[in-house]
């Protein structure tokens, strides 16, 4: 699997609906904790207002919002068009540097995508889906809409460099590399020396390296994905407490147990009850 794949999954990412929405007098609405809403403009012009920014939105122009935003929505024609709406849940309280640094509000414009064959695509298929509703529309549009969030930060994120820094990382060679590693066997016992070497780089330029991409020592990020591989073990298996523990890299229960209880803010059999 993939690192953004299984951060992803590790998130809990989930769309949960998408519709085709139209808004005559305009809307308001709080993207509350815990969830994501992905707006599309697909004719018209819409003003967005979210924070103290304000997003002028032409065809094909979208808007990630995550939790904590409120967001105003006013067209700008005489006749309002169709909007896509996607809503998504994502566990905002596991501690994954990409979850820390998702930027509260990332929007992008049509006029910046090169390859239509990308978020274009989906959303055409997203639009389509919606306007016929054939059987099975609900399925295929919820994974069509969980396919645009990640196109989503693929075009609105890397391709134009900036936050969050995680998503940068992977397309860093060195760094990415080492995440490899550490995602293909986080039970190994790796010390910064061994993902240094990894990397190719000197331990001292790659300490450096992937604090500054990634947002966490290299030590860190590897209990972090170990505790949330961990996590997701435990929630969707039957496998005892010991063997998630050895799985995790640690060399006896009582230590994971601890490790995971500072982690989580509680223990592994309760993290199971929970799921």
């Amino acid at each position: 699997m993939d690192i953004l794949t299984a951060v992803l999954e590790a998130l809990q990412l989930r769309a949960t609906r998408a519709q085709r929405v139209r808004f005559d007098d305009g809307h308001r609405e709080r993207v509350e904790r815990g969830h994501a809403v992905l707006i599309v403009v697909t004719e018209g012009r819409y003003t967005a207002t979210a924070g103290s920014v304000e997003y002028d939105m032409a065809a094909h122009d979208f808007l990630l919002v995550m939790a904590g935003q409120t967001v105003d929505l006013q067209p700008r024609t005489e006749s309002a068009q169709p909007l896509l709406r996607c809503d998504y849940t994502l566990r905002a309280d596991l501690p994954h540097p990409l979850m820390r640094q998702l930027p509260p509000v990332l929007h992008f414009g049509a006029r910046l995508l090169t390859d239509p064959a990308e978020f274009g695509r989906t959303i055409s298929l997203l639009e389509a889906e919606l306007a016929n509703a054939p059987v099975g529309v609900e399925f295929v549009s919820t994974r069509l809409a969980e396919i645009a969030f990640v196109e989503a930060l693929r075009k609105g994120v890397l391709a134009r460099s900036v936050e969050p820094a995680f998503l940068g990382a992977l397309a860093d060679v060195h760094v990415r590399a080492s995440l490899d590693a550490i995602h293909r066997a986080p039970n190994e016992a790796w010390t910064v020396g061994d993902l240094a070497a990894v990397a190719k780089l000197s331990r001292a330029a790659f300490a450096e390296r992937f604090q500054r991409l990634v947002g966490e020592p290299p030590l860190r990020y590897l209990r972090t994905w170990r505790l949330l591989n961990a996590r997701r073990e435990l929630a969707h298996g039957n496998a005892s407490v010991r063997s998630v523990a050895e799985h995790a890299g640690y060399r006896s229960a009582n230590g994971f147990s601890r490790a995971f209880r500072r982690f989580f803010s509680e223990s592994p059999s309760a993290a199971r009850r929970a799921s």
